[in-house]
């Protein structure tokens, strides 16, 4: 027998099948999107488990800080001078570097077991966002996966243009969605990049604490956020900022006065480390002008578009709709308000990467909003036609609710590579050079190659990426005519800070007229030069 206040066990039972229903309910709305890893393995040989060309880099960071940093701070990975300041610091960097330096985790792999972890917390954040601003659990789920999988009509805009200007029908079908859908204007598809699924996972988590009237916690993540990434951190902190200020005005109580001027706090602490602090050191003014390029700018066409279906929904008389309290609807519509104008802030300022406010929140706020609107007519309707009715109706028009990512996923899997491959012949050789705790200032012939030498070693790139390396264009040619002019044999101006070379032994012959130059280790594609002058301790790591 049970006493009144244990539950029974049909209670438990049940309790047991709603917890297994919401989690393959989250398990299935991630997996679309995290099956591009499994296209991105099968696609060739050498899959790293990054599958978009930035995301090594992250990995870089955090190998920075425990080989050129101080264990909690780091310098750009790819400056490869010994003075560049250890002036960063984001904590998930520190969990990636920690993770390949100390445990030896592999790391693309990691990347990606963590990215699933990343995911399925955001999508249970998401599910419970659902269930604050829809008590009433009729077509829940369904609502849950239109959250997760819709999107806009950036691709049926994509199809009218490509009939008007007679092309086939689905040629460049991601032309309107930015970086063929990768920069994410809608929600669920952050999941598919580690950083983004924690970002967003965290984003989600403060919105629940605010919903739930919980500001204490929706600090803590909005500080959370704030210390790994600048821009949904500033992002998070600007939406605290509004609401809390506006919680003041309505309350006028001790306690939200408190919030707000914690939520100020913060975002002086953030301003004075993000744009004081690091502002102040040459290295990282110097990058600037790359970071505030027109290239990161979105046309208010494409947000219009991406926004559309969920945005007419969200504004649409609630007439038999389960109305949300107010404080619900006030705080969506700050997260509305303060995601648009961060998106479009080169109305307002100099532009530093407006496309990075994106990424799907504006979509979400305007989602949330739309949930009991588009549950009221789920419900008229069944009053109407019978529940097969209704699901007919559902499956003739969720096709159109998610094509976008449909077409987005169908895009990424259409047979080419994803994402970022390495050879056996350089996996082996930075395997070897790890295991060596080899350091220097790194050159190859293989942009990707040099690229990722930061991601799976020690070492310092000479030139990387244009976003992070300082002087890439006259890094660039320099190189390009001192290695051309060193394999050719003749004389060139030397670039002394280069301590290592990575080339195909195809160029041994020319190498072995360079006396400054010997091989240290080489497998049958490539080999590993060590410039002679160079070789001291000081070239080990620590």
């Amino acid at each position: 027998m049970t006493d009144g206040t244990s539950p029974t066990t049909p209670q438990v039972r049940a309790s047991r099948r709603r917890h297994l229903t919401r989690w393959l309910c989250i398990v299935a709305a991630v997996l679309p999107f995290l099956s591009l890893y499994a296209a991105h393995y099968v696609a060739q040989e050498g899959a790293t488990g990054f599958i978009q060309e930035d995301q090594p880099k992250y990995t870089a960071h955090g190998r920075a800080i425990f080989e050129r940093g101080n264990g909690l701070s780091y310098p750009n990975p790819y400056d490869p001078s010994p003075e560049a300041p250890a002036i960063y610091f984001h904590w998930f960097l520190w969990l990636l570097g920690f993770g390949v330096v100390k445990l030896g985790f592999d790391p693309g792999l990691q990347y990606v077991t963590l990215g699933v972890i990343a995911a399925l917390w955001c999508g249970w954040a998401t599910l419970r966002l659902v269930e604050t601003v829809l008590p009433d659990p009729r077509y829940r789920s369904l609502l849950f996966f239109v959250a997760m999988w819709g999107g806009g009509v950036l691709c049926v805009a994509a199809v009218v243009a490509n009939v008007f200007e007679h092309r086939p029908m689905t040629e460049n079908i991601l032309a309107f969605d930015p970086g063929d859908g990768l920069w994410f204007l809608s929600w669920g598809r952050n999941v598919i990049f580690t950083t983004e699924a924690l970002y967003h996972a965290i984003m989600a988590s403060v919105w629940l604490a605010v919903l739930r009237n919980r500001p204490g916690l929706a600090l803590l993540g909005g500080a959370l956020l704030a210390a790994t990434h600048p821009f949904s951190g500033l992002q998070v902190l600007l939406i605290l900022f509004v609401w809390f200020g506006y919680r003041t005005l309505a309350d006028r109580n001790r306690s939200s006065l408190t919030h707000w001027l914690t939520t100020v706090a913060l975002l002086a602490c953030f301003l004075g480390y993000n744009v004081l602090f690091l502002e102040s050191f040459a290295q990282h003014r110097a990058m600037l002008p790359i970071w505030t390029t027109a290239d990161y700018l979105i046309p208010v066409s494409f947000l219009l578009l991406a926004q559309l279906p969920i945005g007419l929904c969200a504004v649409w008389p609630r007439r038999h709709a389960h109305t949300p309290p107010n404080r619900t609807i006030v705080f969506l519509v700050i997260c509305c308000v303060v995601s648009l104008l961060l998106a479009k802030h080169e109305w307002f300022v100099r532009p530093h990467q407006p496309i990075h406010f994106t990424r799907g929140y504006f979509w979400m706020s305007l989602c949330l909003l739309a949930l009991p609107t588009l549950q009221a007519i789920l419900v008229a309707l069944r009053r109407r036609i019978s529940r097969v009715g209704v699901a007919i109706v559902v499956a003739a028009v969720m096709p159109f609710a998610v094509l976008d990512n449909a077409a987005f996923i169908a895009w990424q899997w259409r047979g080419e590579p994803l994402g970022v491959y390495l050879s056996p012949a350089s996996r082996d050789m930075f395997r070897w050079i790890n295991d060596r705790h080899l350091a220097g200032v790194l050159l190859t012939m293989n942009g990707g190659e040099i690229f990722l030498s930061a991601t799976y070693t020690a070492m310092r790139p000479y030139i990387a990426i244009i976003v992070n390396t300082p002087d890439f264009l006259s890094r660039g040619e320099r190189a390009s005519v001192w290695l051309k002019s060193i394999l050719a044999g003749y004389p060139s101006e030397d670039i002394p800070e280069i301590d290592y070379l990575i080339l195909p032994n195809n160029t041994a012959m020319a190498m072995a007229r360079q006396p400054d130059w010997m091989v240290l280790y080489k497998n049958d594609q490539l080999a590993l030069w060590k410039r002679i002058a160079r070789s001291s301790g000081a070239n080990l790591v620590k």
